[in-house]
């Protein structure tokens, strides 16, 4: 018998990869959305939401400051979240 969990992650890294690579094409605005969704079969609005997550994404890689802001309000209000839960325990 074979692991799942294996399969899983290969599953998952091979999902990744195919939103990778649709999220390339479309930045490189060679097919519309509608060509690329057709062809890979996805909806047309995953082409656009994984192209838009590709960008900032390389935003962060070339500015550390990006999103900071956002990222430590964010730890911000786990901790808080963290506590509030420790004091109704």
């Amino acid at each position: 018998m074979r692991g799942g969990a294996n399969e899983e992650e290969d599953e998952t890294q091979d999902r990744r990869g195919a939103e990778a690579e649709i999220a390339l094409e479309a930045m490189r605005k060679q097919s519309t959305a509608t060509e690329l969704a057709q062809r890979y079969e996805v909806h047309a609005n995953q082409t656009c939401a994984g192209k838009k997550q590709r960008l900032v994404n390389a935003a962060r890689a070339f500015d550390a400051g990006v999103d900071r802001d956002a990222a430590g309000e964010r730890e911000r209000e786990i901790e808080k979240l963290r506590q509030e839960r420790s004091a109704h325990s």
